[in-house]
């Protein structure tokens, strides 16, 4: 279902995001905002360069579906049976994941997850002065 790269970098921001809460459901919710904002801004892209839309957004709806499907999945893969416990114990293990590096992924992903999203709002400006 999920690549093992793409597994290993979710358990590193999840990991990350844990150890600064300290609390999983925390932990798993702003993940999932995260996933959930990564989703709305490839489609919002795909709306506004290939479909030409000034609208870019898509309907509450779907929204609320994408941020449900995400958070279930989120769940299975990290809170289920206590998962995160084994997960984050390995990570704490591993000091170039825990460490700088760990940080740098994390924060690297917030800071491209953010520039994407401001980048596709400017996008979808642009596209309204210009209809």
């Amino acid at each position: 279902m999920i690549s093992i790269a793409m597994k290993k970098f979710l358990e590193i921001v999840f990991c990350k995001i844990y150890g600064i809460l300290k609390e999983e459901f925390n932990a798993m919710g702003l993940l999932t905002v995260l996933l959930s904002i990564n989703i709305f801004t490839v489609v919002g892209y795909y709306k506004t360069l290939f479909l030409k839309e000034s609208n870019f957004l898509l309907p509450l709806a779907y929204e609320i579906i994408i941020i449900i499907i995400v958070g279930i999945i989120s769940w299975i893969i990290f809170l289920k049976d206590d998962k995160f416990k084994s997960i984050y114990k390995r990570y704490k293990q591993n000091p170039s994941m825990n460490g700088a590096k760990g940080s740098w992924v994390t924060g690297s992903y917030i800071i491209i997850t953010l520039g994407m999203l401001v980048s596709l709002i400017w996008l979808g400006m642009m596209n309204m002065k210009s209809n």
